[in-house]
């Protein structure tokens, strides 16, 4: 093969298989990680997780639903111990009926907002685990006649391009996709130079971005 390196860019934040064990060249894992061969570089999907889900516990916020991805989704997975731990932290509760799930579409999020919105204890706070279903969120609000974030304050992951039709905007939080791609190729040259003979693994800082999606009760 005629290249010096590889940077491999997975269509998933998740682990991923031994693809490239007969390549003899330097790899680097971009949004994604094996156990095998190369380095890796990632977002932290539980710390930031964590971080939005506190913003709501430090806003007053106790009545908490959420929205996750698939169950066999390791992002999911990551994003829901996040979200997990900021409430055992805070000694929250989290009720198991106001736990739900989606594919990370819009209909997803809406349909699960509906179900969370429609009960007489409905939830204050919901974390939905994409902007996608958190657009869903604001729609199924809406439909049922309440007010963001009067009514229900609401986070959303990913900084997508469709949250900046949202009135209120919408606190989310915006990956380094960028400096992702930058460090792997930092990576990468630090390989094929031969001043990095080590693997390592880095996980990068997601950047919270401020709205007005968030009710402040206390």
């Amino acid at each position: 093969m005629q290249v010096d390196g590889i940077i491999y860019v997975g269509m998933h934040d998740r682990k991923i298989g031994h693809v490239l064990h007969d390549i003899k060249k330097p790899v680097v894992y971009c949004y994604c990680y094996t156990e095998y061969e190369g380095s890796s570089v990632r977002y932290s999907n539980e710390k930031t997780a964590y971080q939005l889900t506190k913003m709501l516990i430090d806003n007053g916020h106790r009545n908490f639903g959420v929205i996750n991805g698939l169950k066999e989704s390791e992002p999911a997975a990551l994003r829901f111990r996040g979200f997990k731990h900021a409430l055992d932290e805070a000694g929250i509760e989290l009720k198991a009926e106001n736990i739900t799930y989606g594919n990370w579409k819009y209909k997803d999020g809406m349909e699960a907002a509906k179900k969370l919105l429609s009960k007489e204890d409905f939830p204050h706070a919901i974390v939905a685990m994409n902007d996608d279903m958190a657009v869903g969120v604001y729609d199924a609000a809406s439909e049922l006649g309440l007010k963001i974030p009067d009514d229900v304050s609401v986070t959303g992951f990913d900084n997508s391009a469709i949250v900046q039709y949202l009135s209120p905007k919408i606190v989310t939080a915006d990956r380094p996709l960028q400096a992702m791609g930058y460090r792997s190729m930092e990576l990468l040259l630090e390989s094929i130079n031969g001043t990095r003979e080590e693997n390592v693994n880095i996980t990068l800082p997601c950047t919270l971005i401020q709205g007005g999606s968030i009710k402040k009760l206390v």
